[in-house]
């Protein structure tokens, strides 16, 4: 044992959180235990004489925790680990807490909990025997302790050996719990099997076994279930059939024991889903990674939507004059489950929305409440999802950005406004009580249970909140849109268009206004929303949207900048000054046109651009699966613009070569500067397109896509039209990817006009260089 204080000993077991809660339950339940310690010493086990020759030291160290915990001065705290107290890191003291409240249940368990402890007082934290048990041991046997003495099971033995023979011997036989962790626990204390290492942290523990060679093995058995797996070391595990029967009903791998040690080889692979290998760890993160893909896919069909006739028989059956009861309440769970359906919010919001008697009553912002409902106003009020934005935004941009805001006004559906007058007329503040809270919403989880027995409906509360967000999103829809309508996130948590997206309220009240029609039509409510026209100034999302009229005076100045050094052509200052107004001119419109973004030598090879199908291949933000390289309709202005950039360049590099021997980069565009009274040609870069655009253009170099997605949006092009051209799509929604259903002709068709239409009014037309 090593030298050190009892309570440090206690302490060291414990390893409470930096918040105590419960400290005085936890101490005094490890003051029982350890108190029964001597009722169970058996003459063979040397360890637990050993341990409990200690333990009237460590029952008085509890006794002084607990004196210091009335005086507010516990070492509990003083010594306690930073952090918020979690399982996974305070395991013996959170199960202690959890075990602790149920106190008539501990004195029938008390044999199972002496030995469990002093198992992890002999191995772990007094180091008595020298066999260190890992931590993914003790958490697991501790868990399973705690619920077997919730479920009021019990365990036959009154010692360490006892306890372990008999789940060893009767496992097959026991059911509702899982006894192998705790067997597992007791089993390395004893020495009688060897931990396997599961966790860095446990590597690094220091245990002790003998399982020391580097090879796997690869052993099956020829009824179909793995008898040997493929370990990180020669040794081989071996079990019977029924325990890899057990091992395979829980889920566990079966390299969690070894029971006996042998050297045998075989030829077979086990299944991949019990290996531990690198190898399956690649198929398992493929797995993932393909299950991720079916998530994305956004698919109107998916069985965990609800279907029109779900929504159906929801409806007709929370109507206000449907109600099941008069009584309040369960009025009050019908208008939680409508609101829920019709706003996208979850109950848990929506059990805190606030009702406000007139619009000049309704903060801007919200800040007590995520939902305002004010229907003399004839609108609801609620926080579009955002992403989280470390950028900080330059002051200087402010002028020539549109202001945005977190909150979007919705016009109210009838039908929760004629539920609110029936149920709430002329009420202001909480909408539901405090202290109903939990009632309404066991009283919805009821009436949901009600209609899928009654009707065959699958009604959850979490498929009726998801219903407006995959309405949103279908057919001719928008995530986006769907993420600022209903203030939640797709299933993956992130959009990348969210960054971009600016959209006016107007825009999205009349989206709102038509995916509720669709939603109520075949219902008995009223499928129409109350007559309610947002501010039209008010703009929701991305806050690098620039201003309509902001664009317009970029294309002037830059038009104007190249006319201006066409008259200073005749020195040779103005003739590279042209060239970069030249150059400049048509990066901004390449980049406003394709929605490149701001990279090194945008179209640098020849072979990007297709001039007969009149499209470009851009990868300007890609992986090594190219996941995110796409194809983008050129507008004519484009492709006009390349074949006079195309001969301007020539005449440069005859210039360069024959009077400053100097040789253009193969890079498409590029600027001339000089370096050490050299003049030298550089590559098309984001600091010198900041550079060469500062005279006259004081915004991001990306502007152009917080632009695009906006403009194009309002021009009623489709949000998965939209995602193609700009990249923005998640995994398993890629347009050309193998079973996409993604159109590359509609795809063509419904772009392109809108892009020539877009340059023509930023201003945007083909201009010649030097010839």
């Amino acid at each position: 044992m090593i030298n050190e204080t009892p309570e440090n000993t206690i302490l060291k077991l414990l390893n409470p959180p930096a918040k105590a809660k419960g400290s005085t339950l936890v101490v005094e339940l490890l003051k029982t235990i350890l108190t029964n310690i001597k009722l169970v010493v058996k003459p063979d086990d040397n360890e637990i004489s050993e341990l409990s020759d200690k333990t009237e030291s460590l029952v008085r160290a509890c006794d002084n925790i607990l004196n210091d915990i009335k005086d507010d001065t516990s070492i509990l705290r003083e010594n306690a680990s930073a952090g918020i107290p979690k399982v996974t890191v305070n395991t013996v003291y959170a199960e202690l807490y959890r075990i602790s409240q149920t106190p008539g249940e501990i004195k029938r368990h008390m044999p199972l909990l002496v030995a469990v402890i002093s198992s992890i007082l002999i191995s772990n934290t007094m180091e008595i025997g020298g066999r260190k048990i890992p931590s993914g041991n003790i958490q697991s046997c501790l868990r399973e302790v705690r619920r077997l003495v919730k479920n009021q099971a019990s365990l036959t033995g009154d010692s360490r050996l006892s306890i372990y023979k008999y789940i060893d011997n009767e496992s097959p036989n026991i059911t509702g719990i899982r006894v192998e962790p705790i067997r597992r626990l007791l089993g390395i204390s004893l020495n009688l099997e060897q931990p396997q290492f599961r966790s860095r942290e446990d590597k690094q523990g220091g245990n002790n076994s003998n399982n020391d060679a580097e090879l796997p093995t690869e052993l099956s058995t020829n009824d179909g279930f793995p008898e040997k797996v493929r370990l990180q070391h020669t040794q081989s595990v071996k079990l019977s059939n029924t325990q890899v029967q057990q091992f395979s009903s829980y889920g566990l791998q079966l390299s969690d024991s070894v029971t006996e040690v042998s050297h045998v080889r075989s030829e077979t692979l086990i299944p991949p889903a019990l290996s531990s290998e690198p190898l399956s760890n690649s198929r398992n993160r493929r797995n993932i990674a393909a299950a991720l893909q079916r998530t994305n896919q956004s698919l109107s069909t998916d069985w965990n939507r609800l279907n029109q006739f779900d929504i159906a028989m929801l409806i007709n059956s929370i109507l206000p004059d449907e109600s099941l009861s008069s009584e309040e309440r369960n009025a009050d769970a019908c208008l939680l489950i409508l609101l829920s359906l019709l706003t996208g919010r979850p109950h848990t919001e929506i059990l805190i929305t606030r009702l406000y008697t007139s619009t000049e009553a309704v903060p801007e912002s919200l800040s007590t409440t995520p939902i305002a409902l004010c229907p003399s106003g004839g609108f609801w009020q609620g926080q579009a999802a955002l992403p989280n934005r470390e950028r900080q935004l330059n002051p200087q941009w402010e002028t020539n950005l549109t202001p945005t805001t977190g909150q979007v006004r919705l016009p109210m559906p009838q039908v929760i406004k004629q539920a609110l007058e029936k149920f709430h007329s002329g009420r202001s503040g909480y909408l539901f009580k405090q202290s109903e809270h939990q009632n309404i919403s066991e009283l919805a989880k009821s009436l949901l249970t009600d209609l899928n027995y009654e009707h065959g409906t699958r009604l959850t509360m979490t498929r009726i909140r998801q219903t407006l967000f995959h309405a949103l999103s279908n057919g001719g829809g928008d995530s986006v849109d769907a993420m600022f309508i209903t203030g939640q996130k797709p299933s993956n948590g992130h959009h990348a268009g969210a960054y971009y997206y600016s959209p006016k309220n107007t825009f999205l009240a009349e989206r709102y206004k038509t995916v509720v029609n669709e939603i109520l039509r075949e219902t008995d409510a009223d499928p129409n929303c109350t007559v309610f026209r947002p501010d039209a100034s008010v703009t929701i999302g991305s806050p690098l949207s620039p201003r309509t009229d902001r664009l317009p005076l970029l294309v002037s100045d830059l038009k104007l900048n190249i006319k201006r050094s066409k008259k200073e052509i005749g020195s040779v200052k103005g003739l590279y000054d042209l060239h970069n107004a030249y150059t400049l001119y048509t990066v901004f419109l390449i980049s406003f046109a394709t929605g490149y973004r701001a990279v090194v030598s945008p179209m640098s090879r020849d072979s990007d651009l297709n001039r007969e199908s009149g499209v470009i291949v851009i990868a300007d933000k890609i992986g090594n699966d190219l996941n995110h390289a796409r194809i983008v309709p050129v507008p004519d202005a484009v492709l006009v613009q390349l074949e006079h950039y195309e001969k301007h360049r020539g005449r440069m590099r005859t210039i360069l070569n024959l009077y400053h021997s100097i040789d253009i980069p193969i890079q498409r565009l590029f600027f001339v500067a000089k370096k050490n009274k050299t003049l030298i040609s550089v590559p098309v870069r984001p600091e010198q397109i900041a550079k060469y655009a500062s005279e006259f253009f004081d915004l991001p170099i990306n502007i152009n896509r917080h632009f695009l997605r906006g403009a194009l949006k309002e021009m009623g092009v489709h949000g998965e039209i939209v995602d193609a051209y700009l990249g923005h799509w998640n995994i398993g929604q890629e347009p050309v990817s193998k079973y996409s259903t993604f159109r590359p002709t509609e795809y063509k068709g419904t772009l392109l006009p809108a892009l020539n239409l877009l340059m023509s009014k930023i201003g945007f037309t083909p201009l010649r260089g030097l010839v």
